[in-house]
């Protein structure tokens, strides 16, 4: 599982073949590439329920028109649990995207997941999610439909 930089063109939406040219992020890279960026506040949200709590994260982010700048890429780690039909054909669903963006003012991370992760795998993605956190400065997370 690695963490990827998004380039600025991008709407904050992955596909494989956007995370196969992206670069890894390197947290000492943080200053550089995010120009000194530091946030009191991340949000976070998973699908759950209704997917209540990426829905309001959803909006929110839309709404104080949020830049994307990084992600979780989970491509070697994703294991499906349902198999689409489509036009009778099966096939695999997409690999969820986990995005991390900013906005400016108020200084804010948002960070959206596509699914919830669990085990070994759901505590590494954690500690990216965690270690991001630190390294922009948050100091308060607040969490839906979460861990």
């Amino acid at each position: 599982m690695k963490m990827r930089w998004i380039e600025a063109s991008g709407k904050g939406v992955s596909s494989e073949q956007h995370l196969d040219r992206a670069a890894e992020v390197e947290m000492d890279a943080l200053d550089e590439v995010l120009g000194g960026f530091r946030a009191p506040v991340m949000l976070a949200a998973w699908p759950g329920i209704a997917n209540v709590g990426v829905g309001a994260i959803d909006y929110l982010r839309q709404k104080l028109d949020a830049r994307a700048f990084a992600e979780i890429d989970t491509r070697d780690l994703f294991t499906a649990d349902l198999i689409l039909v489509e036009n009778g054909l099966a096939k695999l669903p997409d690999v969820p995207t986990h995005t991390f963006s900013l906005v400016e003012d108020p200084p804010l991370v948002i960070f959206q997941s596509g699914a919830q992760m669990g085990g070994t795998v759901g505590n590494d993605m954690m500690g990216h999610v965690l270690d991001m956190a630190q390294g922009l400065g948050v100091q308060t997370i607040y969490t839906m439909a979460a861990y």
